[in-house]
């Protein structure tokens, strides 16, 4: 049986929220601040069809940096989303 996920983000100029929720209830929320993110896109030899960005970042409240797969479409607006925020991490970096 697979398990579906829900994931959203909120991203701003200085950080970025996801939250990531099963539909078994189980669920992860995350924040962190921009300038100490990392976007890297999946290794499609490693994750086959998965679409999406790996959001790498010390987490508030987390003493270690770790990284999360954000879902995303593969169309038009998924790659909208990404450039954007692509975008407003490299400004966020270029601020401190």
């Amino acid at each position: 049986m697979m398990v579906e996920n829900l994931a959203a983000a909120v991203v701003t100029d200085t950080y970025v929220v996801i939250a990531l929720v099963r539909v078994d209830g189980e669920s992860v929320r995350l924040g962190g601040r921009l300038a100490d993110t990392v976007l890297e896109t999946p290794n499609p030899q490693l994750y086959g069809g998965d679409t999406g960005v790996f959001v790498h970042a010390r987490w508030l409240g987390h003493e270690e940096a770790s990284s999360y797969l954000l879902p995303l479409d593969s169309g038009p607006d998924g790659q909208a989303f990404l450039t954007r925020f692509r975008d407003l991490a490299a400004a966020a970096r270029t601020r401190t």
